[in-house]
């Protein structure tokens, strides 16, 4: 069983390298995008003389902007790539340079091999709803860049961007139904393949994702809904009257609920506990100083 682990990496070469190590072996192949602004001779120094571990070239290299189709991009150039690399896999594994494992990879690859699609759907979105997630998707998101980005933009650039992008309401694609859930996700390479069979047939989707804020937290989702493969989704919830624990997103444990809810907290030795009681298979965020003794404890843990 041949694995393609996909990472998104942009900061962190020395935790990059060592989750590359945690995930690595004989049948783990590894393919890494390096966001564009980032130098790649830390990268490249970091990770030498690790096996079956492939950068994408820098044409395919991606300046990724937080909630924008970058980060849509960056993933479809790493699929593609591995795909295109005459391997035949059996699983694809999006992951972060954040992340962490919290089984060894022997454990991870038995629960491969069954046919679930490892991807989480929270919702289906509404129209006419009023949930934030209905209300972002109606509305236009022109944030892809530096300059526009509200992460990054100058402040009174940013107050323009943001009430434009307040007054432009669209309507929801007209022949699909939209999913929102995690980002990350391992599916099967048959599902991988009819996902981009239907990015190839509806290349209006495509353009309709361009302009939303946070595509990857819908694109995956909603297209792997449109496939036979729907019934394999393992974590669908978006008909379920209660939904699991908020810190198991798919795969990953990831606590929304410190220090904010606007981003995850970078877990430390505090989170042993319940990383240890967590069925997940990995976890994020990672930070190679704050998360150091963590993450030693976690290879003791499960004798890494």
């Amino acid at each position: 069983m041949r694995i393609a682990f996909l990472i998104l990496a942009h900061h962190q070469p020395t935790m990059l390298r060592r989750l590359i190590e945690r995930i690595s072996s004989e049948t783990s192949y590894i393919f890494i995008h390096l966001d564009l602004k980032a130098r790649f001779s830390d990268f490249e120094i970091s990770t030498r003389n690790l096996s079956r571990v492939t950068y994408l070239p820098d044409p395919l290299r991606v300046s990724v902007n937080w909630g924008g189709y970058s980060i849509i991009s960056a993933t479809l150039n790493l699929v593609n790539y591995a795909i295109k690399s005459d391997i035949e896999f059996s699983r694809f594994c999006l992951l972060s340079g954040n992340d962490y494992p919290l089984r060894t990879i022997e454990f991870i690859k038995k629960e491969f091999q069954s046919d679930a699609q490892f991807i989480q759907i929270q919702r289906r979105l509404d129209f006419d709803g009023d949930t934030s997630f209905d209300r972002r998707a109606r509305r236009i998101f022109l944030g892809d860049t530096r300059l526009t980005n509200p992460r990054t933009c100058p402040p009174f650039l940013n107050r323009i961007m943001r009430k434009i992008e307040s007054l432009v309401s669209r309507n929801f694609p007209a022949d699909i139904e939209l999913y929102y859930g995690s980002q990350w996700w391992s599916l099967t390479g048959d599902a991988i393949r009819e996902i981009l069979s239907v990015v190839s047939a509806r290349p209006r989707i495509i353009g309709w994702f361009r302009w939303t804020v946070c595509p990857d937290e819908l694109f995956f989702q909603t297209l792997l809904k449109l496939t036979k493969f729907s019934d394999n989704i393992a974590y669908d919830y978006h008909e379920a009257v209660t939904r699991p624990d908020t810190k198991f997103d798919s795969m990953h444990y990831i606590d929304w609920f410190a220090p904010n809810a606007a981003t995850p907290k970078v877990l430390d030795l505090t989170d042993l506990g319940d990383l240890k009681e967590s069925k997940a298979l990995f976890a994020r965020k990672f930070d190679e100083l704050t998360s150091f003794s963590l993450i030693k404890a976690l290879d003791n843990e499960v004798g890494l």
